[in-house]
């Protein structure tokens, strides 16, 4: 199973790396969770990780249906004989189910070469408006949960708190994060407002961050895609003569429009010297 596992999640990686880190990673965050919830003796805390890790499994899942339909020409198959529904049961809510998920990542990365690691290091490292924003989405995540984990635990039992339960607790760190500030929820402590003002400063600056990608995401002009780096997979019978006269008609069109465009801004350039010519 381990190399139907590899020869289908290859792909994927290669296509996406940073974001099958940005998975990986969250992964790791529902495996913490799960300790928390096992382990510790706090019942605010582990209600906190209760929560996340059942917002964080409905991501998981989504995952899983993106994987079924990148695979839905042998989807059946993906999730029956090549390790879907390990994937699927690693997605679920349940403690240390996150394990499932990594064994998966384990098999398949066993099985990379060197030079696919080296590949797959090279794309995030390419990617880096991706890698920037899923990195800052997982910052936000993180931050979101560890603030609740410490506002709760530094407010329940103090007189006059009002965030007593991990909802309040959560719902102080969403609105503490985002700078809204309703004050329907507030710290009344030393150590809770010290915890809100770092809440805070993180949360403007990652707001800041994700604001600053997206305007320039918007301005940024769109890349086409060669006719060079494009596959037609709608005609499995063409042979090699074709694929090569092909390839030939590519170039001389993308040599064709590049020419016509030097010649426009030559245009361009000889019209503006006659103007400076004529000035001066």
């Amino acid at each position: 199973m381990r190399d139907r596992i590899a020869q289908s999640e290859q792909q994927t990686y290669i296509v996406s790396p940073s974001y099958e880190v940005f998975v990986l990673a969250i992964v790791l965050v529902t495996l913490a969770n799960s300790f928390i919830i096992v382990f510790f003796s706090d019942p605010d805390v582990r209600s906190v990780a209760r929560i996340m890790n059942g917002m964080l499994s409905v991501f998981l899942i989504l995952d899983v249906v993106r994987r079924l339909v990148r695979h839905r020409r042998h989807a059946v198959r993906w999730f029956f004989l090549e390790g879907g529904w390990l994937t699927f049961l690693g997605s679920l809510p349940v403690p240390f189910a996150g394990l499932l998920r990594l064994l998966v990542a384990w098999m398949t990365v066993r099985l990379f070469k060197r030079v696919d690691l080296a590949e797959f290091g090279v794309t995030v490292r390419t990617k880096r408006a991706q890698s920037t924003l899923l990195g800052i989405i997982l910052a936000a995540i993180l931050v979101f949960e560890l603030s609740a984990i410490f506002i709760v635990r530094a407010e329940a039992g103090s007189a006059g708190a009002n965030i007593q339960s991990a909802s309040d607790a959560l719902w102080w760190g969403v609105v503490t994060m985002a700078t809204v500030g309703y004050g329907d929820r507030y710290p009344v402590t030393t150590n809770g407002r010290l915890i809100g003002v770092a809440t805070m400063i993180v949360g403007v600056a990652l707001f800041s961050a994700i604001t600053s990608f997206l305007s320039d995401w918007f301005r940024r002009p769109r890349a086409t895609t060669s006719p060079l780096l494009q596959v037609d997979d709608s005609q499995p019978d063409k042979g090699p003569d074709q694929i090569i006269a092909d390839i030939r008609s590519a170039l001389d069109e993308r040599a064709h429009a590049e020419q016509n465009t030097l010649d426009e801004l030559r245009a361009r350039l000889d019209e503006l010297e006659r103007k400076l010519d004529a000035r001066s």
